[in-house]
């Protein structure tokens, strides 16, 4: 045996089996020190005491090795104003008195401040061994407990490098607790600037109220006026947004950022060559051809072009993420702050329109296609969009969305003058290209392919909706080419479109799941009625059964179970199973005969005795014949069946136990 050590004695092993037998907590409650009567000693199991107390006092802490599950450490700290003694015994009691485990002790000389001169804050640490760490609880009073400078800082050790943060670690994860990072462009089909974004509208900005996303774009689009302490903001008004090359090599030499004007890709279309002069050449005043012209055609201009060349768009407020946490960022109503809390709840606020690769509408979003949708189900969407996109054809309290489907977006001019005269949301057609399949002498421009849908494919333009541009006349070198819109044939038209990736564009629905919609609030207040009922009551099976086996009670027997409610007051009731039916038996003892002399016990209860349950039941039986019509067994039970299955029901009372 080791020469100094921790031993249960045989009193604590008797109620350490004890307390395991009825389900209750060991309780560890007080630590003693004594001086061996003089001299160090080997302690034994079958001690009930110190061989001399010195001093007694309450337990520090009680805690489980990290490596040895088993083993349980409890610490005290003898103050500096008793003393005078050795210290060569110690012992752990429970609250019931009883010693628990002896330590051996090396001998130790405690001073005593008054006395000695001199004095120290003693500190005690014992190891010992059980069959379950669990089951052992520390009982101590606050109000005198006190923990040693060594303990604190190897608990605090302990605890920093089990994974807590640092306060530099801490306010960088406040800083990025929006899962939209500081820098994101979203898109908005409205003119409101929610909180925590700026319209990306080449505007100056100064970097101390926005610190975060000064240090994020740094100078990459300063032009030089800016000022000390400030920095520009990207255009986006009246722009197509496109994908970064990145090394892709479709649109090489590029850096992220940086603005492109719009031009024609390289092409050829064939036509016939045209003759100079005479009346069978004059086409149009808008299109002249050349006098003379033997093997070469004269120049072509058509009126049916516009100002620049586009696909199909609806017109977005591009906005960019300005801040996250509000502290100190600048020009922020601290009046506002609850109302810009609610928003940073969520990452994304109501109204974002964000672009998904799958099919798939995750929660807290809606696909733009153009839908009449239920105020009463997204009141934060409804509030947000309003009437804007509503057609007149909605019913009472609905709303509709904006239509993204096939659509490109475009960022709203805002007064640049790139997309003049357009209002947030709006749609735009595409830039028209004059267009036909097959090469004949009678057309206009036309390409090698007979078939409209390869053409289509092949050429990179959509089919459109011809009505859109009525009142046009595509004019050619052929008189007979002139095409008047609308026509009849959808490939003598097409619109243009960049290069493109599809996606689904849905916008931000809600991001509270209060009153939402799609919420039943009276089932969900009858659910929450329920859980809380959950909690304050539960059924325990006495004799080792369960809801599907519940175990079995026999007569003049006592069963123990912990209370499920540790440290509360509760109300509970014992009932059988008889006869297919779950019924309270009574409990109680009637005369065995009408007048006879021997009385019989019968029943099963249940009551409460500190955190335990006990149950008790009958010396003669478990049911008992009744005559009375209210009695759950009636004449027709069977006084001596045992056992029987047995429940009991537990409600939690408001009350702690004292």
């Amino acid at each position: 045996m080791a020469d100094y050590y921790t031993l249960l004695t045989d009193a604590g092993i008797a109620y350490e089996t004890a307390c395991k037998a009825a389900g209750v907590p060991i309780k560890l409650a007080q630590i003693s020190v004594g001086d061996g009567n003089g001299a160090v000693y080997n302690p034994d199991a079958s001690a009930k005491a110190l061989k001399r107390e010195v001093w007694r006092g309450p337990l520090n802490a009680l805690f489980q090795d990290e490596k040895n599950a088993n083993w349980l450490m409890a610490e005290v700290t003898i103050p500096s104003d008793v003393g005078g003694w050795y210290v060569r015994e110690a012992g752990l009691w429970t609250d019931t008195g009883i010693l628990y485990a002896i330590v051996k002790y090396p001998e130790s000389y405690k001073p005593v401040l008054a006395t000695s001169g001199s004095g120290k804050e003693f500190y005690i640490r014992s190891i010992f061994e059980t069959s379950n760490a669990a089951i052992v609880t520390l009982l101590i009073d606050d109000t005198v407990v006190k923990a040693t400078r060594a303990w604190v800082m190897d608990y605090l050790g302990r605890q920093l490098a089990e994974g807590t943060y640092t306060k530099a670690e801490i306010e960088m994860l406040i800083a990025q607790s929006s899962a939209l990072p500081v820098g994101s462009m979203v898109a908005f089909p409205i003119d409101k600037v929610p909180v925590g974004f700026l319209e990306i509208d080449g505007s100056v900005k100064s970097a101390t109220a926005y610190p975060d996303l000064a240090k994020f774009l740094g100078t990459a689009f300063n032009k030089g006026d800016e000022g000390a302490g400030n920095f520009r903001l990207p255009e986006s008004r009246g722009e197509f947004l496109r994908g970064w090359d990145h090394g892709r090599g479709v649109d090489a030499g590029r850096l992220a950022g940086s603005y492109q004007t719009d031009q024609f890709k390289s092409h050829t279309h064939e036509y016939d060559t045209m003759q100079g002069g005479g009346a069978a050449n004059s086409v149009s005043d808008t299109i002249a051809a050349q006098s003379n012209a033997t093997s070469q055609t004269g120049h072509i201009t058509g009126g049916a072009g516009g100002s620049e060349t586009r696909p199909r768009n609806l017109a977005v407020m591009w906005c960019i993420k300005a801040w996250n946490a509000p502290i100190n960022q600048g020009n922020i109503d601290v009046a506002a702050l609850v109302s810009e809390l609610d928003v940073l709840k969520s990452a994304v606020p109501v109204g974002s329109i964000i672009p998904f690769l799958k099919a798939a509408v995750p929660p807290g979003y809606l696909e733009l296609d153009g839908s009449v949708q239920s105020i009463a189900t997204y009141p934060d969407l409804a509030a947000y969009l309003g009437t804007t996109f509503n057609t007149g054809s909605e019913p009472a309290g609905y709303f509709r969305l904006p239509e993204s489907r096939g659509e490109f977006l475009r960022g709203w001019d805002h007064g640049r003058g790139m997309d003049a005269g357009r209002e947030v949301g709006s749609w735009q057609k595409g830039s028209m290209v004059a267009v036909d399949t097959n090469i004949p002498a009678t057309q206009t421009i036309a390409t090698n392919l007979v078939d409209a849908a390869a053409a289509r494919m092949r050429g990179g333009y959509d089919s459109g909706d011809v009505g859109l541009y009525s009142g046009i006349t595509l004019m050619g070198v052929n008189p007979q080419a002139n095409v008047a819109l609308p026509g009849n044939i959808e490939v003598t038209y097409g619109i243009t479109r960049p290069n493109n990736l599809a996606v689904m564009w849905c916008i931000k629905a809600w991001n509270a799941p209060i009153n939402q919609g799609q919420i039943d609030i009276s089932a969900l207040a009858l659910e929450v009625s329920n859980l809380a009922n959950m909690a304050d009551f539960t059924v325990i099976y006495p004799g080792g059964g369960n809801k599907t086996s519940p175990g079995g009670v026999a007569t003049n027997s006592r069963y123990i179970a912990a209370n499920p409610f540790p440290g509360y007051h509760v109300f509970c009731t014992a009932q059988v199973l008889y006869n297919g039916e779950w019924a309270n038996p009574e409990f109680g003892d009637h005369f065995s005969g009408i007048g006879g002399p021997d009385r019989y016990g019968h029943g099963v209860q249940a009551n409460q005795m500190g955190n335990s349950i006990i149950v008790q039941t009958g010396v003669n039986g478990l049911v008992y014949p009744n005559a009375l019509s209210g009695a759950p067994f009636l004449l027709s039970a069977t006084t001596g069946v045992s056992p029987l299955p047995c429940r009991v029901l537990v409600w939690r009372l408001k009350g702690v136990i004292a």
